[in-house]
């Protein structure tokens, strides 16, 4: 591994006061203060940490394109225009403290959709209208940013104000791909 994947001094997903807030299918998602420490394993994922650099930048890059070409979902029963934004990535890199590999992101406050739809209160034609257009931004995205595997799932995105706020944009990271 190089040098230059040695990040600076974020916490360590290990520090006193890091609380484990989630799992997904390639990491464990700890908070402390306003951040986010996605822990991952790519080794026991088969696929190696290439691919992880690769996928932080692409998370970037799909938060610059959506600032730069706004994409807003209507939901027709709500009444509600919410604009789709994705977190971007501060860094990722391999831990000095515990050697694992780590990224970093600002944390988001609230639940995932999955887990959260009936408290959001969304009508079920609003829900799958919603799926819809995720499915249409990762058309685009995988269009524009010339990449195969990006897969918004409401596991992945959160309801802060009038945003739809995007986590992760793959379901699955083995699957990603760039053309």
């Amino acid at each position: 591994m190089s040098n230059e994947f040695i990040g600076p001094n974020w916490p360590c997903y290990k520090e006193k006061g890091t609380k484990l807030v989630d799992c997904g299918c390639d990491s464990q998602v700890y908070q402390i203060t306003g951040l986010v420490i996605k822990r991952y394993f790519p080794e026991t994922l088969g696929y190696d940490e290439n691919k992880l650099i690769d996928y932080f930048h692409t998370m970037n890059d799909a938060c610059d394109y959506v600032k730069k070409h706004p994409i807003t979902i209507y939901l027709p029963n709500l009444r509600r225009d919410l604009s789709m934004v994705v977190n971007p990535c501060f860094d990722m890199h391999k831990c000095g403290i515990c050697g694992e590999i780590e990224g970093v992101s600002k944390y988001i406050f609230g639940k995932n959709l999955q887990n959260s739809n009936e408290t959001l209160e969304i009508p079920d034609s609003d829900y799958w209208y919603m799926r819809t257009e995720f499915h249409r931004l990762n058309t685009i995205l995988n269009d524009e940013l010339k990449i195969t595997g990006i897969n918004i799932v409401p596991v992945n995105v959160k309801v802060l104000d009038n945003e739809f706020i995007i986590t992760d944009l793959c379901s699955q990271i083995k699957n990603f791909y760039r053309r």
